[in-house]
Formats: C-alpha cells, structure tokens, sequence
C-alpha cells in the first residue's frame, strides 16, 4: 500500500457520506451515478465522459462506462429535491449572517454544432458575442470565506420553457427564500439593478445589496435626483482599508438614507465608496442607517461578490467545463450541478485546511511553489486530489457496489490457492 491509498480511501469515504446526504430520498442508482461522477470529476480533472470513466478504473470496458454515465445523466432524479438537499447538507458551514452571493454566468461553445438548444450569449472574458449557454447560480461563503454552491441553473433562450431572464432569476431568489433566513444579505452586481428585482426584494422583506448603474434616480430629502449627481455631494465620513499589506488602497465611505420613485414610503440606505476608480462605487441596501461605520461594513460584504467569480474561474479552468461533450441540455444541467456538488465539498475540506491531516496532505501533494497556504486553496486541494488518485488502481466502484457471494458450496478452500469465491 502506498503512501496515496489511505488518503484516496478517506476521500471515497468523504464522498460517499456527501453523496448520501444529498440523494437522501432518491433510488440507488442515481446515488451510484452521483458518486461515481463526483469521484471521476475530482480524480480527473476534467468534465469530458471519458476523462470520468477512466478515473473509475472500473472492470467493464471504456466505452460501456462512458454509455453507462451518459445515459444516467439523461435520465436523472428530481434535481429541484437533489438540490434542497445538498443546501441541508451544507447549511451547517454556513453562518445565518453569511452573505449570498447572486450572479449570472455564461458557458461557451463557439464551436459546437450539435449541442440541444443552443443560443447566444455574451462571453464574459471578451466581451464577444458566443454560441452557448447562459447560467444563474448562487454561492455561500463558508467561515474561511470559500464559495459553496447552494443554488445553480443552465439555461436556453431557445428551449420551449423559457420565459425570460428575470424569471430565471426569480426563481433562484425564491428558491434561497425557501431554504435561507432573510437575515442572509442577497448580494447582486449592476446587471440586477432593475425595477422588478427590487419589487421582488422588498416585498419579500429580505436584506439586499445591490449595485447601481449610473442612470438611476433616486428620492433624497424628497426630491428625485440622479445617483451619480447626488454622489458628487459627498466625500465620504469613514475610511476603509483594501488590497495586501505592501500595497494598500484606502477608500472613503459614507451612507445616506434615500428612496426609491416606485417605493416611496420605503427606507433605504445609500453607500458610496469613493477611491476604487474614477466613479464612486453605488450601493443601494435595505439595511438602515444605524451609524456611519456600517457604511463601511457593507462594502466589505459587497466586496466578497468576487468569490462568485473564483468560484465560476475553478469550476471553468480547473475542471474545463466549457470543454463537456455531452449534447443533451438536461445531461449539461446534470453534469453541471454535480459539479457543483464537487466543488461544495472541496470548499468544505478547505475550510478545515488547517485541522485536517487529509487536507494538509493533499495541499503537500500538489507541490506549490510558495510554502504560504494561499486564502483561496480549493486550486492547491483540487491539484493534491488529483496526484493522489493518479496513483490509485480502483476508482469508487467498489465502495458503491455492493459485494456478492457466490451461492455454491465450497469444498475446498479456494483462498489458499488464490482464489477468492467472492463475486463483486
């Protein structure tokens, strides 16, 4: 046994236990299916069929695995209760102040040919105009403030049940308005600046954080003025420290109450963030103006909506899951939430990176260059996992399965020759 077999043992162990909170409910085959996907992602580092099933190193041959997986993404379980359940099995990592942090991605194919219903879609790293898939999804911080994925949604513009973004986007909000507190601060980038959302928000009494754009009005001491006009007014009261501490970046910050023109008996708070750019950063917030220093604090909460993009950044560069094969829209959305399944447990193991001999060994593994444990390690532990079951001859296959015994009677004993009568 080498020195890799214990650490890919727990980490099957670890997988399993996941997998079973999260199927709990469901059939055994889609619990084997589950477990198996989530073990090749992890070991192989790649969202391609055959990359998962070579992982495996199961006895049938390649291409039955990769049928046997392509079929079982196509005909999957309920996955709105395949998800309620794995934001149970989170829920404990995760703090009732912790913020959620709401964001639209895009996947691209701008090859692709014959993938089911494909659209277009703007690719965030260019800017260009791509042929894809648009995305809705929802990350949770842990305590060491590491993504975990509690609601995810692929979607077509062409698929025959589509409505519009704003409904997609509704959807994700009441998912979170089921399984969260309102306590749980929604967090939303400028693209969410719009009036249905903020209709939505406030009748549901949730706290929010939202960005502004430049172009919306607000009421302030009972007059409607622009947000950018209305900014130049002030300096900012408070100070805020940002960046590294060889580089740091100080910041001015000051609150105000104002309204909305649609919600006038509402209260609101204004932020405005002066020194990250030429223009003053624009938070609208449902949370009061209790002191000037809370101003401060809910630009440090908005400011962790990067994790969601760390988060997006892994799940397409560690993993290549703009690089899937499969053509199936349902099999892509599948594929997709188990993957995020995968990474929720990476983020789970990290946030005890530094009480867990496992973790700790699997940070060693993957060889950084810099001995300093970096404050985002989901990269360094995926790297670890994978030079780890590199050198593992059985996948998960035999933790999943269960063991048969052959039903004839011995008369000898076959181990001593060796030869083992049971059947697996």
């Amino acid at each position: 046994m080498n020195k890799y077999s214990a650490t890919k043992s727990n980490l099957a162990r670890k997988i399993l236990h996941h997998g079973e909170k999260i199927c709990k409910g469901e059939k055994r085959p889609v619990f084997k299916l589950i477990c198996d996907v989530m073990f090749g992602l992890m070991a192989g580092q790649s969202c391609k069929l055959s990359e998962i099933a070579r992982s495996l190193h199961e006895k049938t041959s390649l291409k039955k695995t990769i049928e046997r997986l392509s079929l079982g993404l196509k005909n999957f379980g309920n996955i709105e209760v395949l998800q309620a359940n794995h934001v149970r099995a989170v829920k404990k990592h995760i703090k009732s102040d912790t913020p959620l942090i709401i964001d639209g991605g895009d996947v691209t194919k701008p090859y692709g040919e014959k993938f089911e219903d494909l659209c277009h879609v703007r690719d965030g790293s260019t800017g260009e105009i791509e042929k894809g898939y648009w995305s809705m999804g929802c990350v949770a911080l842990t305590e060491q403030k590491l993504p975990i994925a509690v609601y995810d949604k692929l979607y077509s513009t062409k698929s025959h049940d589509f409505m519009s973004e704003n409904a997609e986007i509704f959807k994700a909000l009441d998912f979170l308005d089921e399984h969260f507190e309102k306590t749980n601060i929604r967090a939303f980038d400028r693209g969410f600046d719009r009036g249905k959302i903020f209709e939505k928000l406030i009748k549901t009494s949730v706290d929010f954080i939202v960005r502004l754009e430049e172009t919306r009005n607000l009421i302030y001491k009972g007059k409607s003025i622009n947000v950018l006009k209305l900014t130049n007014r002030f300096k900012g009261k408070c100070v805020l420290e940002c960046g590294s501490k060889k580089d740091k970046t100080y910041c001015k910050v000051s609150i105000i109450p104002v309204k909305l023109p649609k919600f006038p008996n509402v209260e609101l708070s204004l932020v405005m963030c002066y020194g990250f750019g030429k223009k003053p950063m624009m938070l609208l917030t449902s949370l009061p103006k209790n002191s000037d220093k809370i101003g401060v604090t809910l630009v440090k909460v908005y400011l962790m909506r990067w994790r969601i993009e760390e988060f997006y950044r892994l799940k397409k560069v560690q993993f290549g899951f703009e690089d899937f094969r499969v053509r199936n829209l349902v099999a892509i959305q599948n594929l997709s939430i188990i993957l995020n399944f995968s990474l929720s447990l990476l983020a789970i193991l990290g946030d005890k990176a530094k009480e867990s001999i496992m973790v700790a060994d699997l940070i060693e593994w993957s060889r950084r260059i810099y001995r300093e444990l970096a404050g985002f390690c989901l990269y360094a532990i995926a790297d670890g996992i994978k030079r780890a079951t590199a050198h593992c001859e059985t996948g998960i296959w035999r933790a999943t399965r269960k063991r048969h015994y052959d039903s004839q009677i011995c008369l000898f004993n076959w181990n001593l020759f060796g030869i083992d009568c049971k059947i697996a």
